[in-house]
Formats: structure tokens, sequence, C-alpha cells
């Protein structure tokens, strides 16, 4: 079931959303064009905490690996 509209979005991804629409265009945006910057900015915040994930994962591994631990040690 699709739920009405940006209901179960948050309100800063929102408010994001309508930002960059106004820095591209004078018009009123669609709800197409909402939604398509909405699913932009979440992805890029996905990149972005899974690029952090994956950088904190690189320090443990070395600090491990600096204390002679495996990766089954964990």
């Amino acid at each position: 079931m699709q739920r009405a509209g940006f209901a179960g979005e948050k309100p800063e991804h929102i408010e994001w959303a309508f930002q960059q629409h106004r820095l591209q265009s004078n018009f009123m945006p669609t709800v197409h064009e909402i939604n398509d910057l909405i699913l932009c900015r979440r992805r890029e915040l996905w990149e972005a905490a899974e690029e952090e994930r994956r950088k904190q994962e690189r320090v443990d591994l070395g600090k491990s690996a600096q204390r002679g631990q495996t990766r089954e040690h964990f």
C-alpha cells in the first residue's frame, strides 16, 4: 500500500528537496520532482554513511592487525 504524500518523510529531506528545486527553477515543483529529489538526498546520505562505515572498518582492521588479531577475532 502506498502512503499519501510525504507523510513518512523526514522534514529535513523535504526542506532540502524544495531548496534544491528553488535553485533550479522559478516554478512550483511537482510532487514527482520533489519525490525524485528526496530519493536523491536519501541516496547521498546513505552513501556518506556507508563510506564512513567502511572508513571505520578499515581503522578497526588496522588496529586489530597491530595487535596481531585477524578478522575472526571480531
